[in-house]
């Protein structure tokens, strides 16, 4: 049995030449808080490089995080569905993270067939409001015959948006 001294008489003292600690080590695999619409939709939380989820995705043509939030806006059920192998939780968190997009400058329009009516979309591919008559209205203060309209007409409507060239706030 070793005693104190006996261990002490291994301990020795050691030099070495000066060398650099590596830090940020993964760093290019750690997930944007924020990211752009262009980035792949691996880089949002939960989703990994060439994983189950990136090839789920990817054989439903979700390619960026902008194609998700496409998806998303324009059926998030049926999204949901077809990606019912994520767990609620796991879901959730991709979701959020989506949606913590850095928002882009863009527009987008829907002209609502025979019905004198705009839509319009942020560059998340959210409604934010609907143009009826020329008059302008947020999505927030249509009433429910307008929402009516314009959520009827939504599947159409992203499956055909244009990129408006002027801002929103020129439409107001």
């Amino acid at each position: 049995m070793e005693t104190d001294d006996n261990i002490q008489e291994k301990i020795l003292e050691g030099i070495s030449e000066p060398f650099t600690i590596k830090s940020g080590r993964g760093f290019s695999n750690r997930k944007d808080p924020h990211p752009s619409l262009s980035d792949p939709i691996y880089k949002l939380q939960k989703i990994h490089e060439n994983g189950d989820r990136h090839r789920l995705l990817e054989k439903m043509h979700i390619n960026q995080v902008h194609d998700f939030l496409w998806f998303y806006n324009m059926d998030a059920n049926r999204l949901r569905n077809d990606c019912k192998s994520i767990s609620d939780h796991d879901w959730n968190v991709i979701v959020k993270h989506a949606l913590s997009c850095k928002p882009g400058h863009g527009r987008y329009s829907y002209d609502i067939p025979a019905k004198d009516a705009t839509m319009f979309f942020d560059s998340l591919y959210k409604i934010v409001g609907a143009k009826f008559n020329g008059k302008y209205t947020s999505y927030e203060e249509l009433n429910d015959t307008q929402k009516g309209l314009v959520e009827v007409s939504k599947k159409e409507a992203y499956d055909n948006l244009k990129l408006v060239q002027y801002e929103l706030k020129k439409i107001i």
